[in-house]
């Protein structure tokens, strides 16, 4: 367990942290930052939810804000279009809810956090992902310098260099 900080570069700190033991496994419970009675269970009964069979795990999804722009200045309008899709597909198997991060700190509920395109974060949605990767959270990133987009000169080379059938 690490403590947390009083601030986002202060050396001092606390814990406030429970342990759940499930067999041999050991994990972190943290409460929510709030630390209400209600944000405290549900950070209890998530962690008994992970470690029992048959529940439906919980996808935290963080994309970024929809003016979000790339590195020409162009707003490429495909991307709320390709996040509401991955959004779709994994909410085939799991349990997917979008996530905020400028509270500085990801939700206790959450089984595996995935980040797309985390160019632009803040310094707060960095800090909230790296104390839920020290409280021994997963976390899926998807980041490069590339986008891909579909346009309809592609289409139509496609439709030329298909196999007769």
């Amino acid at each position: 367990m690490q403590p947390i900080p009083v601030s986002l570069f202060s050396q001092d700190g606390y814990y406030l942290d429970m342990l759940l033991s499930v067999g041999d496994k050991t994990q972190v419970v943290s409460p929510g930052q709030d630390l209400s009675e209600a944000s405290v269970r549900t950070a209890i009964e998530s962690a008994l939810k992970r470690s029992s069979q048959g529940f439906l795990k919980v996808v935290g999804l963080w994309t970024p804000p929809a003016a979000q722009t790339d590195q020409f200045g162009q707003q490429s309008p495909g991307s709320l279009a390709t996040y509401q899709t991955l959004q779709q597909r994994l909410g085939q198997d799991y349990s997917v809810r979008s996530i905020d991060l400028q509270s500085g700190q990801v939700p206790p509920d959450v089984d595996t956090l995935v980040v797309i395109a985390p160019q632009n974060m803040s310094d707060k949605e960095r800090y909230a992902i790296d104390q839920y990767l020290m409280r021994g959270g997963s976390v899926i990133v998807g980041a490069g310098n590339y986008s891909i987009a579909q346009s309809p000169a592609v289409d139509w080379v496609y439709s030329r260099c298909k196999r007769p059938e």
